[in-house]
């Protein structure tokens, strides 16, 4: 597998400064897209970052292309996202984040409700991490700070 990482959407493809607009490790963002099969998206919500991927940038993709967003609601434009899946222009797309949160109904978001059905969507709550194993191993945790605190000797928790 080849992995591309990157950078910045809207990065000019120009020297600033004598600086190179790329760096040697980072690929453009539209390279990126062009090429992928796989596109994780991880990166924080900011005004930058806002709706980073729609129609223009789906239309780059290729029609193999699977988005994993494990970033946050509203890099990727949702309705865009669903007319590209439904025009078949990407493969598919997997997300435990919205726009708005929490969703409940195809009002809150088009990515849940009967315009999604045969189409390649898996989508979560926004609580992923949140397994009987992962509340385990934080009570087993937070027992043993708890015992700590008490015992005169220091000791070390390994969960």
């Amino acid at each position: 597998m080849k992995v591309l990482v990157a950078e910045r959407k809207g990065l000019p493809s120009s020297n600033q400064g004598g600086l190179p607009a790329v760096r040697a490790e980072r690929t453009s963002f539209e390279q990126v897209l062009r090429e992928a099969s796989v596109i994780a998206i991880s990166c924080p919500r900011t005004a930058e970052t806002l709706n980073m991927l729609s129609t223009a940038e789906f239309e780059m993709m290729r029609s193999c292309a699977v988005i994993v967003n494990i970033s946050r609601g509203g890099i990727i434009d949702e309705n865009a996202l669903l007319t590209a899946l439904q025009d078949r222009r990407i493969f598919g797309y997997g997300s435990d984040v919205f726009s708005k949160e929490p969703v409940g109904s195809n009002e809150e978001s088009p990515l849940v409700g009967g315009a999604t059905s045969g189409l390649n969507i898996t989508c979560s709550p926004h609580i992923a991490w949140f397994s009987g194993r992962t509340m385990a191993n934080l009570q087993a945790l937070l027992k043993g700070v708890v015992e700590a605190w008490f015992t005169p000797q220091p000791k070390f928790i390994i969960v």
